[in-house]
């Protein structure tokens, strides 16, 4: 040292060599070692440190005094004593105790700074406990640790990862998102749960929603266009924000029906039973898949909703604009849409509806034709439109003959020669008939066509009003029931004067209510053809008959009749559709509506179809009871290829396959876990909410090595053990490897059972075996609804309910009461009793009308719980008189008289005496002091003998009778005890104004008169004069 002549230099290249021996010294000699960096700038700062030749180095002392300052997320700043230290310091070592763990663990190394006092950690996690110490290192070696620091916690951060996900479509308008969950080392605080981020490819706004859910690892996303490509991301969130995003990845939604019709629609008659109709195409944003071609649908505007009056025209192609419709009515108003359809069905047809009418035809026969106003010699008849008009009714023919054979050539003569009357005129009046005779009636519509069918209805000449006979008893041979309709028989009714005009048909389904279901308008017919029936449906018909005069009663009722089967019209709905295996579907679905079955529902067809270049289609036919079926793919699936499926479920009964449900995708190479995990063992880390978990991992499959079906982790699934339902919670563990964990924030003292499960992308796999295990005791929650109640006026019962969490078996309770003062101060004496095997205590002895703080607390084997607390008063019992009033006080130099009036309510029972309560300022709490019978009378004296010298005393009466007593009547004015007598406050000899204390020393004080106490040095002169005006007493 100080012999630059000595100096050596030694340079090394490269920056890999970081030590370095020094050889040749000379003994007991100090020398000064630096060692300085280069750059191709030039030198950097030495680093140096004084040696001893010969001298073995010190060890370190630990360093002291560690106080954490500046705690952020991912930072401590540790302030520390180096102390003394006899050589350089290499390195300062921070280990942390990190979440309570057993081990310390390097979290820092600071090097280069052998002065250092204060040292700035990073790397930290955030949200995290720590609990540092630090070693110091020199040449000898390292010194011992330092002590620990107070624990401190990081502070909260943005998660620091971004979830991996996936994206896959198994509906229409769902993408379904999964994702690895998140490892609880990048929660950086309490993880709130994922926020999933979904834009149509090409837009530029993401639409954000948030799934609060720390364990979730999947999510639906619902309201999508049909047959559209997404983008979707995902991120964390905690109560500090958003974590960075996943990579963005993009899905496709499936084919769907068309969501909107074609426009324009346009309408041509071209024959009595066509329409040629013309359209625009479907925009293409609402097509929602390919379009396969359109369907146009027309309905008779009378009759909308009868299904067996539609008429469709199917035009194949996407690309066709125009099409035509045949088979309808004559004259007939229809409403006509056009849907396009894809693959998987129809789409929303256009609207509104176009209506219009077929050409003209000639008319059907007029219809319910009778009569009014039949005599001797005449007749008017009535008639309405035909029921298929066929165009425009321009008018009407009528012409009438007698029937009799003398009358046949005329009757020929005059039909032949018959009238034409106009469209509104429905009615007709025929006179200068002969008596008792039969008419022929004869009745023809006509149009611009020309004149439809002749109607011939009879009529008899009387001046007699005969109703019809009741109708027999309908039959329906079997042969003649139908799905949707049945033939009727039935005999005749017999009416020579008064032919029958029709027939009123009523049915009734099953047990339901009678209605009318049609006319029948041709009476000379013994048959009749029931329409719109429902399938496989029970039915009853009765009838009556109409003539010109009125009804008949109605005919007996018929035998039940049911409908044949027909074939479903409603279609099961799948619920969910799942890969179990490579090669295995579980499919579940919702029974097709029961009424529209329409017969006996004999089984399902499954039916699924591979959706590639292969076109594999098969199916699977199981019982009707079955809601739930695992499908077996009956193709052989290459281990490297997962295709995709499109499943379908139908209805089928004896008459053939209702419609096919909607579509349902499953990609086969997205297999939850197969097998579970072997039966969990619990052991108890002895703390009574948290207990550690440990199982064995499941066996592997084929499937577990498909990419998309390796396990993430585990779960642990925990509940109350008699309220699984409720209270079901699953803990995920994001580690493949590990097999254990801890369940944190149980609920001591409770049965819980515990089963794991692995889960991967594609969901959870199955529960393994449950155990069960009871949490061990703990401190117990607050008793609940402390009450007091009074016993007497000295006295009250105390009562509380139990824990409403135990969190063990209670033991015992403690029950503490203190006198509440004014101010609400305590009283310094505070009691406290023990309760054994009962939620009440009784408190005797307690000071009349006076407040108690009153406290119980419940303990375990463990130790005591939370407080509950109450105030409670002691307060006159029922029946008690009320208070005296207008207390005056009589103050002489000997005595003090008090006067006071009785009370204004006795109670209800006569008075037994009075209590007279008294008051000093050295305790400030009221006793009773005295004792009168009412035969005393309204007054009592008290000695001055009776109070203390050198005190202020307030009084107050109290009256009694045999249930109780009164509150206290309003307290006196202070009365001072002063040794030569009792005297207001303002009355007391000698004072001028209320001075400090005068402290003088003892052996100068008059002895006399006043206490003291002997041990005392000094005594407290109070009401002090001024000098020259005492007296030799005061």
């Amino acid at each position: 040292l100080n012999h630059t002549e000595t100096l050596r230099n030694q340079t090394f290249t490269g920056n890999t060599s970081v030590s370095y021996r020094i050889e040749g010294l000379n003994k007991s000699m100090e020398y000064n070692i630096s060692a300085i960096a280069r750059t191709r700038i030039g030198l950097g700062v030495a680093t140096s440190e004084v040696i001893r030749s010969g001298d073995k180095p010190v060890l370190p002392q630990p360093p002291t005094n560690l106080v954490v300052e500046s705690v952020t997320e991912r930072t401590a700043v540790i302030v520390f004593n180096s102390g003394y230290q006899e050589s350089l310091i290499y390195t300062w070592k921070v280990e942390a105790l990190i979440d309570g763990g057993p081990e310390p663990v390097e979290v820092h190394l600071e090097t280069n700074k052998p002065d250092a006092r204060k040292i700035v950690v990073t790397g930290l996690t955030p949200w995290t406990k720590y609990k540092f110490r630090i070693t110091a290192k020199n040449s000898a070696g390292s010194s011992p640790p330092s002590e620990y620091t107070e624990e401190v916690r990081t502070k909260v951060a943005p998660p620091t990862a971004p979830p991996g996900d996936l994206v896959r479509s198994s509906r229409s308008d769902t993408l379904a998102v999964t994702w690895i969950p998140l490892k609880e080392v990048n929660w950086n605080g309490r993880l709130e749960g994922y926020q999933i981020d979904y834009r149509l490819v090409g837009n530029l706004t993401w639409t954000e929603t948030m799934f609060q859910d720390e364990n979730a690892n999947s999510y639906l996303i619902y309201d999508l266009l049909p047959f559209h490509r997404y983008e979707v991301r995902v991120s964390a969130y905690n109560d500090m924000g958003n974590g960075p995003h996943s990579v963005v990845k993009a899905g496709t939604t499936l084919e769907d029906k068309p969501s909107a019709g074609p426009l324009d629609v346009r309408v041509i008659a071209t024959t009595p039973t066509r329409f040629r109709v013309t359209w625009e195409p479907v925009p293409e944003r609402f097509w929602n898949g390919v379009i396969l071609g359109y369907r146009i649908v027309a309905r008779p505007e009378s009759n909308l909703e009868f299904a067996e009056t539609v008429r469709t025209g199917d035009i194949m192609f996407n690309t066709t604009k125009t099409g035509v419709v045949d088979g309808l009515e004559s004259f007939t108003r229809y409403a006509l849409e056009v849907s396009a359809f894809t693959r998987i069905g129809d789409g929303v047809p256009s609207a509104p509806p176009v209506f219009a009418t077929t050409e003209s035809d000639k008319p059907g026969p007029p219809s319910g034709v009778w009569f009014s106003d039949v005599s001797l010699t005449s007749f008017t008849a009535n008639w309405q439109p035909p029921e298929r008009p066929n165009g425009e009714i321009t008018g009407y023919f009528v012409a009438y003959s007698p029937e009799s054979s003398s009358w046949r050539r005329k009757r020929q003569t005059q039909a032949e020669s018959g009238l034409t009357l106009d469209a509104d005129q429905r009615s007709y009046a025929a006179t200068a008939l002969r008596p008792e005779e039969t008419y022929s009636f004869q009745l023809t519509a006509q149009t611009d066509k020309g004149a439809g069918p002749v109607v011939e209805v009879s009529v008899f000449t009387s001046d007699g009003k005969p109703l019809p006979r009741t109708p027999g008893k309908v039959i329906v041979h079997t042969s003649d029931i139908e799905a949707r309709r049945m033939r009727l028989i039935f005999p005749a009714t017999e009416m020579d004067n008064a032919p029958v005009r029709n027939y009123s048909i009523e049915v009734r389904e099953a047990a339901g209510a009678w209605k009318l279901h049609s006319y029948y308008q041709n009476p000379t017919q013994r048959d009749y053809t029931l329409e719109k029936l429902i399938p496989f449906t029970d039915y009853q018909i009765r009838m009556k008959a109409n003539n010109d005069y009125g009804s008949s009663g109605y005919s007996p009722e018929s035998e039940h009749y049911r409908t044949l089967e027909a074939r479903p019209e409603g279609s099961p709905t799948i619920t969910d559709a799942k890969a179990v295996r490579m090669n295995e579907v579980r499919v579940t679905w919702l029974p097709a509506p029961p009424a529209l079955v329409y017969g006996s529902l004999q089984l399902y067809r499954i039916k699924y179809s591979r959706l590639d270049s292969t076109g594999f289609v098969g199916e699977k036919e199981v019982l009707p009871t079955l809601t739930e079926w695992t499908l077996i793919l009956e193709e052989e699936t290459k281990s490297y290829e997962f295709p995709r499926y499109e499943i379908t479920v139908s209805a089928v009964n004896t008459m053939g396959e209702g419609p096919p449900s909607d579509p349902v995708t499953v990609y086969t190479g997205k297999v939850a876990p197969i097998n579970a995990p072997g039966r969990p063992r619990v052991v108890s880390d002895g703390d009574a909410t948290s207990i550690t978990v440990s199982w064995t991992p499941p066996e592997e499959t084929p499937e577990s090595q498909i990419n998309e079906a390796r396990m993430i982790g585990y779960k642990l699934v925990y509940w109350l053990t008699e309220n699984m339902a409720d209270t079901e919670k699953r803990m995920p563990i994001i580690d493949p490897n590990r097999t254990s964990g801890r369940i944190r924030g149980l609920v001591p003292f409770s049965d819980y059972s515990v089963a794991a499960l692995a889960f991967n992308m594609a969901g959870d796999g199955p529960l393994s075996g449950s155990v069960r295990f009871i949490t061990g005791q703990s401190f117990p929650s607050a008793p609940n609804n402390l009450e007091c109640s009074m016993v007497t006026e000295t006295a009250m019962n105390v009562t509380w309910n139990a824990p409403e969490r135990p969190n063990g078996v209670i033991t015992n309770y403690a029950v503490t009461f203190q006198r509440l003062l004014e101010g609400d101060q305590l009283s310094r004496q505070s009691v406290e009793v023990d309760v054994e095997g009962r939620t009440w205590k009784y408190l005797g002895n307690l000071e009349p009308r006076a407040s108690y703080y009153v406290t119980v607390k419940a303990f375990t084997v463990v130790g005591g719980g939370l407080i509950v607390t109450q105030n409670c008063t002691n307060t006159p019992l029922l029946g008690s008189p009320s208070s005296p009033t207008q207390l005056e006080l009589l103050v002489l130099t000997s005595e003090l008289a008090l006067t006071w009036r009785a009370p204004a309510d006795t109670g209800g029972s006569a008075l037994t005496g009075y209590i007279i309560q008294a008051k000093s300022n050295e305790n400030n709490e009221w006793q009773d002091r005295w004792t009168i019978g009412v035969a005393q009378g309204l007054r009592f004296t008290v000695a001055k003998a009776d109070l203390h010298i050198d005190r202020l005393y307030n009084f107050a009466v109290v009256a009694v009778n045999r249930n109780g007593r009164s509150y206290p009547s309003d307290e006196s004015d202070a009365i001072y005890r002063h040794p030569s007598g009792l005297f207001r406050m303002n009355d007391v000899p000698g004072v001028i104004a209320p001075l400090p204390p005068v402290l003088v020393p003892y052996n100068h004080l008059p002895l006399r008169g006043y206490p003291y106490n002997h041990s005392d040095r000094e005594f407290v002169f109070r009401n002090a004069a001024p000098e020259g005006e005492r007296d030799r007493d005061g």
